[in-house]
């Protein structure tokens, strides 16, 4: 991503080797903005992480696995976790944008944003692969933006497809005014609403001895507090 977080990792474990990996060459460059010099940015798939096994304490990741498998992802994950190692994710669930389904219901039967498996899956699959789940949690969370344009560069930021994707003809401005029309009728004060599923994720391994088990809480706290 764009390495917003970075700088709290640094803050927090300022001695600690910090690597940050992306698909987007260009999110990369945006990253090294919030990144200091010595870490080290690497384009990779992140179902197919170019690492070895159990190399990291700490994988962090904050809206990404939408536009993946999220189960292939978290095989990744426990592959390139050290035992004991911490998972903090942040993901969407299945209920996201309604304001935006609901703009584009009566123009065509195409759907307009990104697929997401549903979340309670992910917990499964993670509590039987043997991760200990610390935090779960799903909450809608909701956003305001001045006006469309804006809120659907938002929305493709984070998983949703090109809006025109799926259709065999591009929207005729009709059908864009149509839209704006429909979604400006949810208008609040703050400006146009948009509401995301977010599904928080914290988790870890099995853990290795008593001392690493106190230092394990100690993070998990941590992650969920910042």
């Amino acid at each position: 991503g764009t390495g917003y977080g970075v700088w709290w990792l640094k803050r927090r474990w300022p001695c600690a080797e910090l690597i940050l990996a992306d698909f987007a060459p260009g999110m990369l460059i945006a990253s090294r903005i919030h990144c200091p010099q010595t870490t080290m940015l690497v384009c990779a798939d992140i179902e197919t992480l170019p690492f070895t096994d159990q190399r990291f304490d700490l994988y962090w990741s904050s809206l990404a696995w939408q536009w993946n498998d999220p189960m292939r992802c978290l095989v990744e994950a426990g592959r390139v976790l050290r035992p004991g190692g911490v998972l903090a994710v942040a993901t969407l669930g299945t209920n996201n944008f309604p304001e935006l389904r609901h703009a584009f219901a009566e123009i065509d039967d195409y759907s307009h944003v990104l697929a997401i498996p549903a979340p309670e899956r992910l917990l499964t699959k993670c509590q039987r692969g043997g991760w200990v789940v610390n935090i779960w949690q799903r909450q809608a969370v909701r956003r305001h933006y001045p006006d469309l344009r804006t809120l659907l560069r938002r929305v493709k930021a984070v998983g949703a497809r090109e809006v025109e994707q799926r259709r065999p003809r591009p929207f005729g401005r009709a059908a864009w005014q149509a839209v704006t029309a429909r979604y400006e009728r949810l208008r609040e004060p703050e400006g146009l609403p948009l509401t995301y599923d977010v599904v928080w994720l914290i988790a870890h391994g099995p853990v290795i001895d008593e001392r690493h088990d106190r230092n394990l809480a100690s993070l998990s706290f941590e992650i969920e507090r910042g």
